[in-house]
């Protein structure tokens, strides 16, 4: 199975997730984590809240927080992407996230990653569609800066039952 493809079945807990970096996103102006940000956000107490709160973290795109796992979860790190103010997101947007993703994560050696998409900002948009655009960046910049591909593993939508990929 490619990274594109959805998995045959839900992805199991986060907190049992292995690898190197759990990569999740967060808006500007969503002032309360949700989804598995929300979850994780839980986990550590409110580590995401708290930043953003203060201001160390403005989820503006571009920025990232580096979060340890505290014990909580399998994961080497966690990383949280900032993509700006959710009325402002469009495709090309995600497209610059993920290259932005790709730079961190290469950086920080991770070679084998979990990836939360902001399938919610875009409600009307196939998630197979926004999974392989943001891929597309992804894979690509990775790859120029580690010469090599990482073992990438993309959550399913949240609250939606993962779908075989188009033929």
């Amino acid at each position: 199975m490619n990274a594109l493809d959805l998995p045959a079945a839900p992805a199991p807990p986060l907190e049992d997730l292995e690898g190197d970096a759990l990569a999740l996103f967060q808006f500007s102006d969503v002032p309360a984590p949700r989804g598995h940000l929300g979850t994780v956000d839980w986990y550590l107490c409110g580590a995401v809240s708290r930043l953003q709160a203060s201001g160390r973290f403005t989820a503006s795109p571009g920025t990232a927080a580096l979060l340890t796992p505290q014990g909580k979860f399998r994961v080497a790190r966690i990383l949280v992407f900032g993509l700006g103010p959710r009325q402002g997101m469009s495709l090309q947007t995600l497209y610059r996230a993920s290259y932005d993703a790709a730079q961190a994560l290469a950086k920080l050696r991770a070679s084998v990653i979990h990836l939360d998409l902001p399938y919610q900002a875009f409600p009307r948009r196939n998630p197979m569609t926004l999974r392989k655009n943001f891929l597309e960046g992804f894979l690509a910049e990775y790859q120029r800066l580690r010469r090599t591909e990482p073992t990438v593993h993309v959550l399913p939508p949240r609250g939606l039952a993962p779908e075989p990929a188009p033929a």
